[in-house]
């Protein structure tokens, strides 16, 4: 517990921000990638951990740059890997976006 909660106040130092996922593999068949929308901008990350990620929960890491990164559910205190596809980007264009890798 002890680290989780480290891990986050380091997140928050970071200027890492809260998300939640609002489109999942559930919802798109045949596609391993979410969408997370933090207080303004969107993004798309492909899970690399082998526990599914869960709607309800709440995900904070830094998922402003591309590539593999580490973001924790404070709902679950797990890490989880993600690979950042895109980041900080309208809804429309994520929206697109996500059409053209989740075909």
């Amino acid at each position: 517990m002890f680290k989780i909660v480290l891990m986050m106040i380091i997140a928050l130092h970071l200027h890492a921000s809260s998300a939640n996922i609002i489109k999942s593999p559930n919802d798109s068949k045949n596609c391993n990638y979410y969408i997370l929308k933090d207080n303004i901008y969107y993004s798309i990350v492909e899970w690399l951990s082998e526990d599914q990620a869960n709607k309800n929960n709440t995900y904070i890491g830094d998922y402003y740059r591309k590539g593999i990164s580490t973001i924790y559910d404070i709902t679950s205190h797990e890490e989880i890997s993600v690979w950042v596809e895109e980041y900080s980007k309208s809804k429309s264009f994520i929206e697109e976006e996500y059409k053209s890798i989740c075909k």
